[in-house]
């Protein structure tokens, strides 16, 4: 019977040649509403009655 054996080498992180650019780099995130899309029904289905509140649909950003 023959077994495999399985090599696996682990990096300690990306690696950048020449370090550390000029610009600050990060992450943001956005919370948006497409106004153009009704979310959600302007009756709710389970009471019958208006649906009160934001109607736009929720979009989140990520800006990196």
């Amino acid at each position: 019977m023959f077994g495999l054996v399985a090599q696996t080498c682990f990096a300690a992180g990306p690696a950048f040649p020449g370090g550390p650019g000029p610009y600050a780099v990060g992450l943001r995130i956005a919370q948006l509403y497409d106004r153009s899309r009704a979310y959600p029904n302007k009756i709710d289905l389970v009471t019958g009655l208006p649906t009160s509140g934001e109607r736009a649909r929720p979009l989140q950003a990520l800006i990196w």
